[in-house]
């Protein structure tokens, strides 16, 4: 073998190293706030998943990870920074998707900003999306549920998931 085939034989063989890794992911990652270039945060995994609630769901829920919290109720802290990532499998394809995260206590609602997600999530593949939240002060001492919604414009439900939280003041 000459010196050019040889190197055209590596770079075939990196070439198809490359593609086979390329494709061996397992999902997509969505980060709609772009967190990249934060300190990594230990997440919990709630388990067991968190109940169904409000909405008939279109996708399979796999985890759902919460900032230092892996059994309900989750204990917060006003102030505090906390990520709310559900990881799942849509039934349907999209590309209009909606997070919608509240916090239900003692008949009150609070609602956290609406998150508009410009990504497509096709059916069949895994996302996770990053949610970041600072739990206000307002929730201080209060115990309650969050409700966790994926939704697209059609109005079809993703996700419609509820776990339980008590905040600390």
């Amino acid at each position: 073998m000459g010196s050019s085939s040889k190197k055209l034989h590596f770079t075939l063989l990196l070439g198809v190293v490359f593609m086979a890794t390329l494709f061996s992911v397992e999902g997509a990652v969505i980060d709609p706030f772009n967190h990249g270039d934060q300190a990594i945060v230990q997440l919990g995994v709630i388990s067991p998943l968190p109940r169904s609630c409000a909405f008939s769901e279109t996708a399979t829920l796999v985890k759902m990870e919460v900032t230092s919290c892996t059994s309900q109720p989750c204990l917060m802290n006003v102030s505090n920074t906390y990520e709310m990532s559900p990881t799942f499998i849509p039934g349907y394809s999209s590309n209009t998707t909606q997070y919608q995260l509240r916090f239900y206590y003692e008949s009150k609602l609070y609602i956290f900003a609406l998150i508009s997600l410009t990504d497509s999530f096709i059916a069949g593949s895994q996302y996770k999306i990053l949610r970041q939240i600072v739990i206000p002060s307002e929730l201080g001492g209060k115990s309650g549920y969050f409700r966790v919604v994926l939704f697209d414009l059609s109005g079809r439900y993703h996700v419609s998931r509820c776990f339980d939280a008590m905040v600390g003041n």
